[in-house]
């Protein structure tokens, strides 16, 4: 075992020369690959605003094996107890609170338990959406024709007129600030040519957000048979829209819109009590009660908080505040390693060279107490018999960051070069070299 100081990170780097295969965390089980959307039809066939679906329905109960409504990655609140004070206890069904720049937990209650996310639901659509702009098959400026449905569907409304046009980006604002169930109609028309095509859509993303606890039936968050999320997900979906699509983000900030003559204020509370607050989106149904995915930054620090469940917009707004406040004050982040900056040089045999520079493929930061004491240490494990060729970017190993000898985090080792396979006389030379070193 090789102990070394790595220049301008205050911790230990310990480098263990032998193989490590990561085993995957992520769950294969995904619910959108077990239930099928069939929301209640009104007249018009429209999403019925007015159905009375059981709440067992809505959230029919999930299997044994997802672990129950507490089967969360570590919450560090609860591993640093004793460097920090417990997570508020918030009066609402489930919450999380994550750091949104490394996915880390730092407090939380149910957050895998299944609810009925409400107006939620909007913001897979608008990731759907924003998926389209990004790529150039929609624009902000394309004028889109509101259909009768759209109007049909009451609830929470934009005031969209039937056969008007409207271009997108008001119908993003009007999803986002007046929670308009007739311009998430319209607006999913538009991407899909159907509500139902854009349900499909949107259950697809689901797997690539690594949301496997839910289900969509609609477009807009009616009440619906299987339609349903948790905490948990709903801060990877958050955390998706502002790390995929940051270019779009400000529109969650908008406290105010108006259209055709009427303004309406935001339902995000938040954005009105607390001044580090700049999204994301409200829900509410007499099943779900009072919902809110909301985000915040305060010195280069953004966190998520979901809380579901509470009795009114303004406690949820309230609550919010309280969970953001608290992982503010007692946690902070670190950067350990920088995106392909060299962290180690190894020895690789029979190729065009014999030293290989190792790192990560992205920045590497952790969550910490804000008054943390102890010894950071990262320890390194690294097949001892690596052979070219070799290409940048190949897995070639993994390093774990611990605090005080406990392992807080586990990433890949890349390649930060090529390369290649020798020539004969170098192969011969490392063949006698393998020979000798066996020997010793």
């Amino acid at each position: 075992m090789i102990k070394k100081t790595l220049v301008a990170l205050p911790f230990l780097f310990t480098h263990m020369l032998y193989a490590d295969n990561i085993p995957s965390t992520n769950k294969s089980y995904f619910s959108f690959e077990h239930y099928t959307a069939n929301p209640p039809l009104n007249k018009f066939g429209s999403v019925d605003v007015n159905a009375k679906i059981p709440e067992d329905i809505q959230v029919p109960k999930a299997p044994a094996f997802l672990g129950g409504p507490n089967d969360t990655p570590t919450v560090l609140s609860k591993k640093w107890s004793t460097m920090i004070p417990s997570q508020p206890e918030l009066d609402a069904r489930a919450y999380i609170l994550v750091n949104e720049e490394n996915g880390d937990i730092l407090a939380a209650k149910n957050a895998n338990l299944r609810l009925a996310p409400a107006s939620i639901t909007k913001l897979m659509l608008l990731y759907v959406a924003q998926k389209q702009l990004k790529s150039g098959r929609i624009h902000l400026d394309d004028q889109v024709i509101v259909p009768k449905e759209a109007w049909a569907t009451g609830g929470s409304r934009m005031f969209l007129k039937p056969g008007t046009s409207v271009p997108v980006k008001q119908l993003i604002q009007g999803i986002i600030v007046d929670s308009g169930n007739d311009a998430a109609v319209t607006l999913a028309n538009y991407l899909s040519g159907s509500q139902s095509t854009t349900v499909s859509l949107m259950n697809q993303s689901l797997k690539h957000l690594k949301m496997n606890n839910t289900h969509f039936s609609d477009v807009m968050g009616l009440p619906a048979p299987a339609h349903f999320s948790t905490a948990l997900d709903l801060s990877k979906l958050a955390k998706g829209i502002i790390t995929e699509y940051p270019e779009y983000y400000s529109w969650f900030g908008q406290k105010y819109f108006t259209y055709n003559g009427i303004k309406q204020p935001n339902f995000n509370r938040l954005l009105f009590i607390y001044k580090y607050a700049d999204g994301m989106k409200t829900g509410s149904t007499g099943a779900a009660g009072f919902s809110l995915v909301s985000s915040a930054k305060q010195n280069n620090q953004r966190l998520i908080a979901v809380v579901l469940g509470a009795k009114s917009d303004n406690e949820v707004a309230s609550l919010s505040k309280s969970l953001l406040s608290y992982g503010f004050n007692f946690f902070s982040t670190k950067t350990i390693f920088k995106k392909h900056n060299k962290i180690e040089q190894v020895k690789v045999w029979f190729g065009d060279k014999n030293q290989l520079n190792v790192g990560v493929n992205h920045d590497v930061n952790i969550s910490l107490p804000r008054n943390y004491h102890g010894k950071i240490e990262s320890v390194a494990k690294i097949n001892p018999n690596l052979e070219a060729p070799i290409r940048k970017g190949e897995i070639i190993g993994s390093i774990s960051i611990k605090l005080n000898g406990d392992k807080l985090k586990k990433v890949n080792l890349i390649a930060l070069d090529d390369v290649k396979k020798g020539s004969f006389i170098q192969i011969i030379e490392d063949h006698i070299k393998k020979v000798f070193a066996s020997i010793v």
